[in-house]
């Protein structure tokens, strides 16, 4: 090899080495700028594997897992927190503020510093036996749950929190909304995936009374209370 080709051929290479050093400093700031959930679970040390939704919220988020920190705190500031794995008997602990364990002491602490807690229930006991369970039970069941969101939980499906923070869902406000007659009147345009009993409450406590979603919007069970107790207009267009 001449020593034109020589030089070339380095060259070449110093400009590729380059070229991957950018692009990871470019992945390691994107990194930086993302947003931060923290995931809460009891099962992953007897076998589970980290789940599709989860690695599917990898894509959007920096994920830290409670059960890799011992549920021990750190100084970081979430966005999030995702509850998977609670059952009636941690939600008895939770609501009588028996933190007693690592894993309900890190849900509390959470509730306690007012974080975006969505609590999954796919799997509690008062969504598998809503059917066949005694209203009796189900009631004291209920009041639990009411406590909790009046800490600032949110019981949601795992599919309604993805849809509620999986980027695309954001929140748009508008005062001119159109009405189901067609008429335009005062209203807060929700254009959101999964529309959240804190998306109602941030729009009503901005004195909005009406609330207009898309056809394709679910909406929570305890965001359809929130706007029947509250009296405010749901348009769906």
């Amino acid at each position: 090899m001449d020593m034109e080709k020589l030089i070339a051929e380095i060259i070449s290479r110093i400009e590729s080495a380059m070229e991957i050093k950018a692009g990871a400093e470019t992945q390691t700031d994107n990194k930086a700028l993302r947003e931060n959930i923290l995931i809460i679970n009891r099962l992953h040390h007897q076998g589970c594997q980290i789940t599709d939704s989860h690695k599917e919220i990898e894509k959007y988020y920096n994920v830290s897992y409670g059960i890799n920190m011992d549920y021990r705190p750190d100084k970081k500031k979430y966005d999030y927190i995702l509850v998977y794995d609670l059952d009636m008997e941690g939600m008895e602990k939770l609501t009588r503020g028996a933190f007693d364990t690592p894993y309900v002491k890190m849900i509390g602490r959470c509730l306690l510093s007012g974080e975006n807690t969505y609590i999954i229930e796919d799997e509690m006991e008062h969504v598998l036996y809503k059917d066949t369970a005694p209203r009796s039970m189900m009631r004291m069941v209920k009041e639990k749950v009411d406590i909790l969101e009046s800490w600032g939980g949110h019981f949601l499906s795992e599919a309604e929190a993805l849809a509620a923070i999986i980027p695309g869902n954001e929140k748009s406000f508008s005062k001119n909304s159109q009405t189901d007659n067609g008429e335009l009147g005062e209203g807060a345009f929700l254009s959101k995936k999964a529309l959240t009993q804190r998306d109602v409450e941030d729009a009503f406590k901005d004195g909005y009374k009406r609330v207009v979603v898309e056809k394709q919007t679910i909406i929570t069970d305890i965001a359809k209370e929130f706007i029947e107790k509250n009296k405010i207009n749901l348009v769906v267009k």
